[in-house]
């Protein structure tokens, strides 16, 4: 449907709002107002990629399911969903709202945060959260801990991690921040990893790629135990032939390269030496 040009009292408003572990990001996100049907459009769409990158800083943005749908009217309305935690992370939604006039003394509501072009920048998220029902105060854990306990220093040094999901104790910054402490190296790649922490409502589309590959997988309250008690002998031994395997793999890969290269590279011609005359 073609947008529909707009009145000069009317505008386009985009409202969103983002469900997350982090207490700083979910909420009512500021809201941001076009003077055209089609500049909101655009600007909703790149909202919602714009949120993606931002929620998950340790994956990619093709961890989430994009919905993208308008209105009989042309408005925009979608949600994301996936992603780490496996649920709808966000919804956004384009309005159209008409302003008020005014009179001499008093300026038309509004006006000062209309744009015209989607690619003006945004606002960034604010770091309020909307407010929440009394009854979520209090959430149950199911680890039996209220406090994240204290490991050892570099108790879990030379561990590969990954975090997916949504945990009792820890948002996903402290848990990230929790493995680095200790010594951990917290990746992105599933295949690369020596253990992957799962809390609920993982997303579908990771928990069977994490099954197709038969990877290892602990819960929060394993990986609790872990810095409590250090990584087991067993998974150490594991651990070092893992490494030394990869270790010899790499310097064959190498040599290939570096005969590929060699093949590449043009010949010199060799020089003749000088021809010395003797003395007639």
């Amino acid at each position: 449907m073609p947008p529909k040009s707009a009145l000069p009292d009317t505008v386009y408003a985009i409202s969103s709002f983002i469900w997350d572990d982090d207490d700083n990001i979910e909420g009512l996100q500021p809201t941001e107002v076009y003077k055209t049907l089609a500049a909101a459009n655009t600007a909703a769409k790149k909202m919602m990629a714009r949120y993606a990158e931002m929620l998950n800083p340790y994956g990619t943005i093709d961890e989430y399911n994009f919905h993208h749908d308008e209105n009989d009217e042309g408005l925009y309305h979608g949600h994301m969903d996936g992603g780490p935690h496996g649920h709808v992370a966000t919804r956004i939604r384009v309005c159209k709202t008409t302003l008020n006039a005014g009179g001499d003394t008093q300026p038309a509501k509004g006006k000062r945060a209309i744009k015209s072009d989607p690619d003006e920048e945004a606002p960034r998220p604010s770091k309020k959260r909307a407010a929440a029902p009394s009854n979520t105060a209090v959430k149950h854990a199911k680890t039996g801990r209220k406090v994240i306990p204290q490991g050892q220093p570099d108790c879990l040094a030379g561990l590969k991690l990954l975090f997916t999901g949504t945990f009792d104790n820890m948002d996903r910054k402290t848990s990230v921040a929790t493995a680095m402490k200790y010594g951990a190296e917290v990746i992105s790649k599933l295949e690369d990893t020596d253990y992957i922490v799962i809390g609920t409502r993982a997303g579908p589309n990771k928990l069977r790629e994490i099954n197709e590959k038969e990877l290892e997988t602990i819960s929060e309250e394993e990986f609790f135990q872990i810095l409590e008690n250090g990584i087991p002998q067993e998974k150490k031994g594991r651990m070092e032939n893992r490494r030394l395997a990869d270790r010899n793999e790499s310097p064959e890969e190498d040599d290939e390269e570096e005969e590929e290269e060699e093949e590449e590279k043009p010949k010199k011609p060799k020089r003749r030496a000088p021809v010395k005359r003797g003395a007639k």
